[in-house]
């Protein structure tokens, strides 16, 4: 009877032992899922407290940035809400490494998308919320020019209406092209003389872009309606072109080189950059390293140079018409010059948000691949004036 008894407090001792074992391992499991889920939304977070402005990763091809709030604004970028942080200025009235050596420093490097370093564009992580320089209004003066080819009756402005860019006329002269103090690919100096035409006064957006072909480039790399588009290479620049050509009564196209520098320098003037000569106000007229804040920005919210035109120092690279050579200034006719026959490069100008200011002058000179894109390169329109 004894042992029945002791074999039977065993029993329940062990019954209970295990039911106190499973509790304890049912308790455990409830802590761990408790924390795996505190984690979870730490994690989230986390993650939501580092988002910030889509800057250029070095790692990997680049994804669609988020949209930004100016999506559904207006065209004309005086009635563009600005982005947080900036102030915008008030309008006027009315280097992908080519194959020139490069010797302005470069700290750091954007990508074309094949997950190797690209040598000429730098990239600066600047402190969010960077504000524009308050500026005042600066006067449109249009440049008395040597031999000038002036068509009184040219009208001064236009917008044309499939896509909503506006044009200004530059009226054609002869100026002193290129320059002997700087980049041996800048010179020498030399005459050359273009007629009138018209630019367009600012880059071509990505509403634009939008208007005309119907659908966004899912690939800019720096989402937005009012910004310029940039990641399209010469040939697309040439496919939106043709585009508007084929809708269009007029016959636009991209700027020579020898038009580019000649509206840049206000035509023709003495302008080291695009508005000024004084390195100390750039940042009054052009986006780049500096003051970027490693992205592109709103179309026209820096001051333009003399003739009204926006961002030609800044915000992205343009797309010339012509092929690259280094020698070509040796060899340049006088009279409207288009370039060499043929090439490997085709010339891009222009300084750009990721570019030192040293790369924003006038004069500087570089060129792309015709199928290679870039997040720091875009493109405007010309049209002869003729």
């Amino acid at each position: 009877m004894f042992k029945k008894n002791s074999y039977r407090k065993r029993a329940i001792n062990v019954v209970l032992l295990v039911i106190l074992l499973l509790l304890l391992l049912r308790a455990c499991s409830i802590g761990d899922k408790q924390q795996m889920t505190e984690g979870k939304n730490d994690s989230s977070m986390a993650l939501s407290s580092q988002a910030g402005p889509d800057l250029v990763k070095e790692s990997a091809p680049p994804a669609p940035p988020l949209a930004e709030k100016e999506e559904s604004s207006s065209l004309d970028p005086e009635t563009t809400e600005p982005p947080a942080g900036v102030t915008p200025q008030s309008p006027e009235p009315g280097q992908t490494q080519g194959p020139a050596a490069r010797t302005e420093p470069a700290e750091t490097k954007a990508h074309d998308g094949s997950g190797k370093s690209l040598p000429a564009v730098a990239l600066a992580e600047m402190p969010k919320g960077t504000v524009a320089t308050p500026a005042t209004e600066t006067p449109v003066v249009q440049q008395e020019t040597v031999q000038a080819n002036v068509s009184e009756e040219l009208t001064e402005t236009f917008t044309e209406p499939i896509t909503g860019i506006k044009f200004v006329l530059v009226r054609g002269g002869c100026y002193p092209m290129g320059t002997d103090q700087e980049q041996v690919f800048e010179g020498p100096l030399h005459e050359v003389c273009v007629d009138d035409f018209y630019l367009s006064k600012y880059e071509v957006t990505q509403r634009q872009w939008l208007n005309l072909m119907g659908r966004t480039q899912s690939n800019f790399y720096f989402q937005g309606k009012s910004r310029p588009v940039e990641w399209v290479n010469w040939g697309e620049a040439q496919d939106f072109i043709r585009t508007l050509n084929r809708r269009s009564e007029r016959t636009y196209r991209l700027p020579t080189e020898a038009e580019w520098e000649y509206a840049a320098r206000s035509g023709g003037q003495d302008e080291k950059y695009a508005g000024t000569n004084d390195k100390e106000f750039l940042e009054d007229f052009a986006w780049y390293r500096v003051n970027s804040n490693g992205q592109t920005r709103f179309i026209g919210m820096k001051k333009p140079n003399r003739l009204g035109l926006h961002d030609m120092s800044g915000n992205v690279r343009e797309w010339c018409s012509d092929w690259y050579a280094e020698d070509y200034y040796n060899i340049s006719p006088r009279e409207n010059p288009q370039g060499p026959d043929s090439g490997e490069y085709r010339v891009i100008r222009g300084g750009a948000w990721g570019l030192p200011k040293g790369l924003a002058r006038t004069t500087y000179r570089d060129a792309a691949k015709p199928n290679q894109r870039r997040n720091d390169i875009g493109f405007r329109l010309a049209l002869s004036a003729k």
